[in-house]
């Protein structure tokens, strides 16, 4: 090989230095741990020692220069300019559990750590606040992410969706059995609830455990793989060292190999140290053979000037992010590329590591700075959270002693308790302290309401004790046939349990149905007795053939609203009057009604109004309540009989209609149907304004 040919080749040869080799941060870095980079000033690269070599020697291989490896200057750079320490996986947002270890003037670099990595927590990488979410939104949310596959980028969201949707489901789960004990529930009949959205939840969280599964499966599987690939590459390092072959083809292929093991993922991680010693060493060998010339050596360190200017400038931009998180992680991942990168020119060597390190240094006040703000925002927050701790404190000073009053400070407790919930953590080494006392005064007060009603419980046993009572009595007379006697007392027991409080809800519908079932055994059988008395209803005929008489010669003045009270106290007398013979009701239902529309037309009031006002008088002689509904019931359901009717009455015409061909006697049929679905219509209309007038009344009961 001649002169030319062998410096051609070296050009071709670019950046191949010992320092390509990985560092030990490499093997970390393949195995994708989360330690960080220090900032650390780097050694100069020592002077290339030049050899004299003969002619002989520069025909047989390429002239050769050993090389030093860059090395960083640990101790060189003051320890505050280190820009990391392991972060603590440790949540620093709970209700119970604060993050701070630092007095109120300056936190530490612990505490910073501990910030950032609830920070990493509480912002999720996908840029979306999950702590405003609902549960439905949130389980809505992990169905969707976990529909990707790329398993191990949803891992923070999925872990910030969990937090969420556990710590959301539990308070209203809780808030749904204190309302039930505050509402005087016990334990022991309280029912818990269940939603739809937490199957949702579980569905898509499972889909995610089984994928995360498969991933790690693959992820040792793929490692196992890598391992294999690596010791391959060492294997042929072995035979390139021990290789006759021209030093150009070498070195090429030497070049393929260590862009082959860049490339190379994972490897198992007790494989990683023994990897790179071998590795190491290999390389190092292999450059004591190869001995690169100086002018291939300062190609490679001005292409390693090249890609450190650009992470320069990368780094620099670092400075406008929004995000001090990621903008913190950003600098650790290019920390790690500036080892890896390798040496510099002499002369260019510390104004490049300046640079770097001045851009690494402001966004490490920044970081700084943004934890010692949140420091003090906790510090407010424990000072807000202990007002209101001393206001519940203060409100359990004046317990109510009524249900209203007691609702009402349920209220303020609860709303106290709401503003709680809006202030965010507090200094780890007061948390636990505060959330303790703020729960002790919660405790302490619903104790106290759940004590006021359990003696308000004894109340209603008493109450209940007096129906029992009254139970009794009207079991004891419902038999009895002195009728008058027995109504009146029966009517008297229920006034005196309208009297009497609320009883135990378990108990309040079996009491009522016994009290009113001995009521009604006693007034059906009165019914049933006077029924078969024929000398009354002869009397009760007489007495309505009296009254049609005098209603038939009752005289009126112009005041219809006057007039329509007459009409209506003879409507009370009648149904006063009570039954007549049979044979006869009909007869003489007629002839009063007839009477009724006579005067009617004379006075020009309203038959629909009157109808009303005759159903009220009717609903008004009720003796019980639920008589009353049981006569708008039955009428109800007549009105909608008769609708049902004409309605398809109505249709059947209107279809026999379409029917009819154009002559005069169709004309005359066509007329006569109009005529009756017309009325028919506006009778559907009377009846629907029926059923709205005993809408009105079911309702005034």
């Amino acid at each position: 090989m001649d002169t030319t040919e062998s410096k051609n080749n070296d050009v071709e040869m670019g950046n191949i230095t010992p320092q390509d080799s990985p560092t030990a941060t490499d093997a970390a870095k393949d195995e994708a741990t989360n330690t960080t980079a220090e900032i650390t000033e780097e050694k100069e690269v020592t002077d290339v020692k030049e050899e004299k070599v003969t002619e002989a020697e520069v025909k047989e291989e390429i002239s050769t220069e050993e090389i030093i490896e860059e090395k960083a200057d640990e101790q060189s750079e003051p320890e505050k300019s280190e820009t990391t320490t392991k972060v603590k996986e440790e949540p620093i947002v709970s209700e119970e559990v604060a993050t701070e270890d630092k007095e109120e003037t300056k936190v530490s670099e612990d505490t910073i750590e501990e910030l950032a990595t609830s920070e990493e927590d509480a912002k999720d990488n996908t840029e979306v606040d999950y702590d405003t979410l609902s549960l439905e939104e949130l389980a809505a949310s992990l169905t969707e992410l976990v529909s990707t596959d790329n398993i191990e980028k949803i891992k923070q969201a999925v872990g910030s969706i969990k937090s969420n949707f556990i710590k959301k489901i539990k308070q209203i789960k809780q808030d749904h059995y204190d309302k039930h004990i505050s509402n005087g529930g016990t334990e022991d009949d309280y029912k818990t609830i269940k939603f739809e959205f937490e199957e949702v939840y579980q569905s898509a969280f499972s889909i995610y455990k089984e994928k995360r599964k498969v991933y790690i499966e693959q992820l040792e599987k793929m490692k196992a793989e890598n391992l294999k690939k690596k010791n391959d590459l060492l294997e042929n390092l072995r035979n390139m060292i021990n290789s006759e072959e021209n030093l150009n083809t070498v070195y090429k292929e030497f070049q393929k190999l260590q862009e082959s093991w860049r490339e190379i993922g994972l490897v198992p991680q007790g494989e990683v140290k023994n990897l790179w010693e071998n590795y190491h060493f290999l390389v190092e060998k292999f450059f004591d053979k190869v001995k690169i010339n100086k002018e291939l050596m300062m190609m490679g360190l001005n292409k390693n000037l090249d890609e450190k200017i650009l992470l320069c400038e990368r780094t620099e931009e670092l400075l406008l992010e929004k995000s001090i998180n990621k903008s913190f992680l950003t600098l650790q991942e290019y920390h790690t590329k500036w080892k890896e990168i390798g040496p510099v020119p002499n002369e260019k060597n510390e104004e490049i590591w300046d640079r770097f390190k001045n851009a690494s240094d402001k966004i490490n006040e920044r970081r700084q700075k943004h934890y010692e703000e949140m420091h003090e925002e906790q510090i407010q927050n424990l000072h807000l959270k202990t007002a209101l701790c001393e206001k519940i404190e203060s409100m359990m000073e004046s317990l109510p002693d009524d249900i209203k009053a007691w609702n009402k400070m349920t209220d303020d407790v609860n709303a106290v308790f709401a503003e709680w919930k809006t202030l965010g953590p507090t200094p780890k080494k007061h948390n636990d302290e505060i959330w303790k006392r703020f729960k002790t005064s919660m405790n302490d007060f619903f104790n106290e309401k759940k004590n006021y009603f359990g003696k308000i419980k004894d109340e209603q046993m008493n109450n209940y004790q007096l129906k029992l009572d009254l139970v009794a009595q009207a079991n004891a007379i419902k038999d009895s046939q002195e009728w008058k006697n027995t109504t009146i007392t029966l009517i008297n027991l229920q006034k005196k349990w309208k009297t009497i409080g609320t009883v135990p809800r378990k108990y309040s519908n079996s009491i009522w149905k016994d009290f009113r079932s001995a009521c009604d055994h006693f007034f059906n059988s009165k019914d049933e007795f006077f029924k078969n008395i024929n000398v009354v209803e002869k009397e009760n005929k007489t007495l309505k053939l009296d009254l049609i008489e005098r209603f038939g010669k009752q005289e009126f003045t112009d005041d219809s609203k006057a007039s329509l009270e007459i009409i209506k106290d003879y409507q009370r007398e009648w149904i006063k009057i009570g039954r007549v013979p049979l044979k006869d009701k009909g007869s003489l239902q007629a002839k009063y009604q007839k009477v009724v529309e006579k005067h009617l037309n004379e006075l020009k009031i309203d038959s629909f109004e009157f109808e009303n006002a005759a159903f009220k008088t009717r609903l008004e002689s009720a003796e019980d309540p639920r008589d009353a509904e049981r006569m708008i019931q039955k009428e109800v359901n007549y009105i909608k009989g008769k609708i049902e009717t004409i309605v398809k009455d109505v249709t059947l015409w209107e279809t026999n209609m379409s029917f009819f061909s154009s002559s005069k006697n169709a004309d005359l049929l066509k007329a006569d149907f109009e005529k009756k679905i017309n009325k028919a219509k506006n009778d559907i209309k009377t009846f629907k304004a029926k059923l709205r007038q005993f809408d009105k009344m079911k309702r005034s009961l």
